[in-house]
């Protein structure tokens, strides 16, 4: 049986094909191991980053703003807390200003920067565009005295993920992110018994890509890769599309 995942993002698709395995518990019933601490750290970066790709891709758009928000030596926070705090209150004041034009509360994603070494914490925003960019960073400089840098959101050939990765970048550093409650969620719908096995190979082994954009129709291929294992007969497919214009 091979399973057919897919998840829709805004203008962005991921599909996944791999085998989907019954196992019989009492059987099969193995030792249960221990991940250690390291290896942990590195699925939850993994997920964290997959998490808020995808719901970037899902709630904004070009018309929407990124934002760099930084703190001058007498306002810079001496912890985490502090930083929570002061950007909780900065989107209290984006609320207060939107609410007294009779616009609706922001989407929002921010994330935390704070590295171990050098304590340059900052903040990075994503953040829907209703707001005049003027007010966006004035609402931050007036208080904290440091700097406010915005511009509109740009989309490649992976729409938002560039930004993404760089606002979860810092491998020495903590990462922290927050969003607001009015995010839509990607659509996630999986398929099973849709492969054969023999499928299944011939895509892995042939112009998968192409025939995924055959199949996906609107959707142009940014990325195919496959994994084979020959001797278990294990195939494992994850392919990346954008809607076209």
């Amino acid at each position: 049986m091979y399973i057919e995942k897919t998840i829709y993002s805004g203008k962005m698709l991921e599909v996944e094909v791999h085998k989907g395995f019954v196992i019989d518990k009492k059987k099969h019933r193995k030792p249960r191991r221990k991940k250690t601490k390291e290896k942990k750290k590195v699925i939850n970066e993994i997920n964290a980053k997959k998490h808020v790709i995808r719901l970037i891709h899902a709630n904004f758009t070009e018309r929407d703003l990124a934002v760099t928000l930084s703190y001058s030596k007498d306002t810079l926070p001496s912890n985490l807390e502090e930083a929570k705090k002061d950007f909780s209150k900065y989107i209290d004041r984006i609320k207060y200003h939107l609410k007294k034009k009779g616009l609706p509360a922001p989407k929002y994603i921010g994330v935390i920067e704070y590295g171990q070494k050098n304590k340059n914490l900052h903040h990075h925003l994503i953040i829907s565009g209703d707001i005049d960019r003027d007010v966006l960073e004035i609402l931050w400089t007036k208080i904290n005295k440091g700097r406010a840098n915005s511009r509109r959101l740009q989309e490649d050939d992976f729409g938002f993920e560039g930004i993404a990765k760089y606002m979860l970048k810092s491998p020495e550093g903590k990462k922290r992110y927050s969003r607001s409650k009015n995010l839509k969620k990607p659509v996630v719908k999986v398929k099973k018994y849709k492969y054969t096995r023999k499928k299944v190979w011939d895509l892995a082994h042939s112009q998968g890509g192409y025939e995924l954009e055959k199949e996906f129709k609107g959707y142009k291929m940014c990325e195919f890769k496959t994994f084979v294992d020959e001797m278990l007969g294990l195939i494992f497919i994850k392919a990346k599309l954008k809607k076209r214009e």
